[in-house]
């Protein structure tokens, strides 16, 4: 009986001392989770003010612009934004082709085209101004993918009427407006001056286009496949008088251009080890295009210093993130 007993109360006191230790364990567990949580958002709270002191330069930024500007910036990591008419509506020029390029990448995804599909070119589709194809000889075969590279890579016009075309104009608009774009119309083709003689005109916002951006960034939309085949579009833009022109050379920039008579924009993503950001700016003035680039210049560089100077993320483990390993949206909105 003394043995059994003995016995008994030897488990006993290793059951007590199992559930003590777990509990301790589960205590120091719970401590740690809770002093990196603290580090996390302290890290977060020192980015924020770096990032409303960037919100003050862009605002003076902006006052000092004799003329419209719609605009939105986004720190994709934090998912904070600066806005300054976001949703007011401009003529979209060219960067209404970001929203032709992603209704073809969905009418792909949906088995209703192929980027093999092979369109020639008829004397009626050569739209002079920018692009390559009008200058070449008509009859020339030209598959959809190699159309949305032109279109957003070199903003070939014939390219982008093309395409148009063969879509349908009410597809695409069919499609924004699916999209939750609430400010973009495409109402005529490129450089019909007729159809805008006649109040038809192809309007959007940068919020807009900055949803449009993003859907694409997060690589979720319309497959990881397509997205990444539209960044690759966008990274070879040809343009880079605005938001990559102050940039250091080297730096990777996802974007499209857009200029007519008194419009000068650009939206694009700008790829960093630091973090990406997002960046958006349709102006319209009746003062030089110069100020106008300028404008969209200096902002971009405006948040890449802070970019590269803001209080880093620090994760759970409380390392710092390593912005070039990660994927858009693992890190969105936390905390």
């Amino acid at each position: 009986m003394t043995s059994t007993r003995r016995i008994k109360q030897l488990s006993l006191l290793a059951i007590i001392f199992l559930c003590v230790y777990g509990l301790w364990s589960v205590y120091k567990t719970q401590r740690y989770i809770y002093a990196m949580q603290a580090v996390e958002r302290q890290a977060r709270e020192k980015r924020l003010v770096d990032w409303q002191l960037l919100e003050q330069e862009v605002r003076q930024r902006v006052a000092s612009y004799p003329g419209e500007v719609s605009l939105l910036i986004k720190d994709m990591a934090t998912g904070w934004e600066i806005s300054h008419g976001g949703d007011h509506m401009l003529p979209a020029a060219s960067v209404i082709k970001i929203g032709i390029m992603s209704a073809c990448l969905q009418a792909v995804q949906a088995g209703t085209l192929s980027l093999d599909e092979c369109l020639v070119v008829q004397p009626a589709d050569q739209t002079m101004g920018s692009g390559v194809i009008w200058l070449q000889p008509a009859g020339q075969a030209y598959t959809i993918s190699e159309l949305m590279r032109l279109m957003i890579g070199q903003s070939d016009n014939t390219a982008s009427n093309m395409l148009i075309k063969r879509l349908g104009m009410e597809k695409i608009n069919q499609f924004l407006l699916a999209s939750g774009l609430t400010h973009t119309r495409l109402e005529r083709p490129m450089m019909d001056f007729a159809a805008r003689a006649r109040g038809h005109e192809n309007y959007t916002s940068a919020a807009d286009m900055a949803k449009l951006l993003e859907n694409i960034y997060s690589r979720r939309w319309p497959t990881p496949e397509l997205s990444e085949l539209a960044l690759d579009y966008l990274k070879n833009q040809k343009v880079h008088d605005r938001i990559p022109a102050k940039l250091p050379h080297g730096v990777v920039v996802a974007h499209k251009t857009g200029y007519e008579r008194f419009l000068c924009h650009d939206a694009g993503i700008v790829f960093m080890t630091e973090g990406d950001y997002l960046i958006c700016v349709l102006t319209k003035s009746h003062g030089s295009f110069n100020a106008s680039r300028l404008l969209i210049a200096e902002m971009a560089y405006d948040v890449y210093e802070y970019m590269q100077t803001a209080t880093p993320l620090i994760n759970p483990e409380g390392e710092v993130y390593d912005f070039s390993a990660q994927r858009y949206g693992e890190l969105m909105h936390r905390g």
